[in-house]
């Protein structure tokens, strides 16, 4: 094999594990500020668009951050909810077809705790 050939089967295959690779979650600090964003939505438009920017990012969190984004409908407006609602189910959708577990136990413990909001 020339070098040639040898050097374009080396990059394909870091390529390919790179593409193969799930996206990072979003850090911490990063979901804090999106969630942060989310839970300022007022109606008729209020916010929506740095909104609509904060739930793309928030929807890139793993599945292991679902209690802090159900924990952020604490308390606040409808709109607001439906926003963090929304992006709640695309990072469960997300993470179960990965083949990712949910973190049930921490989703139990969630649920259990009566002072989370009862729509969330």
């Amino acid at each position: 094999m020339s070098l040639y050939k040898a050097a374009c089967a080396l990059t394909a295959l870091v390529l390919a594990i790179a593409y193969s690779c799930p996206a990072p979650a979003a850090d911490d600090a990063a979901l804090a500020a999106s969630l942060t964003k989310l839970r300022t939505v007022a109606p008729l438009g209020g916010g929506h668009k740095e909104a609509s920017a904060a739930a793309k990012a928030a929807s890139q969190a793993d599945g292991k951050s679902l209690p802090q984004i159900l924990a952020a409908m604490d308390g606040i407006s409808p709109v607001a909810e439906n926003w963090l609602r929304g992006v709640a189910e695309t990072v469960a959708q997300k993470t179960t077809a990965a083949g990712q577990a949910l973190p049930v136990k921490q989703l139990e413990g969630f649920l259990a705790d009566s002072k989370h909001s009862p729509r969330g």
